[in-house]
């Protein structure tokens, strides 16, 4: 099936990605979540979330960012932003059908603190800043896995759901006024004492 895929069934398959590698990790462990996992088991689970998407796109994984930038059209004349750290690389990529990069997509497991995001979400914003009128780059995203036990004051779906409005209220603070970050997350997953939930930060120009 070929078209445009909307970037809703984009964000919808990071979800269905971070809770796959979730449930295929459990099983194949004998219980253990995948927070005890490395982090690019998350990332080739949602890969192949992406790649089965109907529509037309291409998927990478591990993209050198400067190369990613240069297929865009967003290197130009002038130093690199050091938020976008060219000579590293980009968790996922994906592209448009024509063979230009579209959405930068980073990935983070045992997601709790600030200091765990935002580097990532500065570097999709300094991304998508670069040239943003020749550039193919269309929005960028920030997928990630959070768990916690109970504490001894309290259960794990209230810490949880508390997490959630601090990254999101940090998430806007961090992106500033020139983008729109909007929060998506599953539903909070509860297992005697302890729970989990997979979310995606979706960032784009205002």
């Amino acid at each position: 099936m070929k078209g445009r895929i909307s970037k809703s069934v984009i964000v919808n398959e990071c979800l269905d990605g971070v809770v796959s590698a979730q449930k295929q990790y459990e099983e194949m462990s004998g219980g253990d979540w995948v927070c005890w996992a490395p982090e690019y088991f998350i990332t080739s689970c949602l890969a192949q979330s992406l790649n089965q998407m109907n529509g037309s796109k291409y998927v990478t994984i591990e993209n050198g960012a400067y190369d990613a930038l240069d297929y865009a059209g967003a290197v130009g004349k002038g130093r690199l932003h050091r938020d976008i750290r060219s000579s590293g690389r980009f968790d996922l990529l994906l592209w448009w059908a024509k063979g230009d990069p579209r959405a930068v997509i980073e990935v983070k497991n045992r997601v709790f603190n600030k200091t765990q995001y935002e580097s990532d979400l500065k570097r999709i914003t300094a991304v998508l800043k670069r040239k943003k009128q020749e550039s193919s780059m269309e929005f960028g995203a920030f997928v990630f896995y959070s768990a916690t036990d109970d504490s001894s004051t309290k259960n794990s779906y209230d810490i949880l759901e508390r997490r959630i409005q601090t990254i999101e209220s940090n998430t806007k603070e961090i992106v500033g006024e020139d983008f729109c970050a909007t929060l998506f997350t599953n539903d909070i997953e509860i297992e005697d004492e302890s729970g989990w939930f997979a979310g995606c930060i979706l960032v784009e120009h205002t």
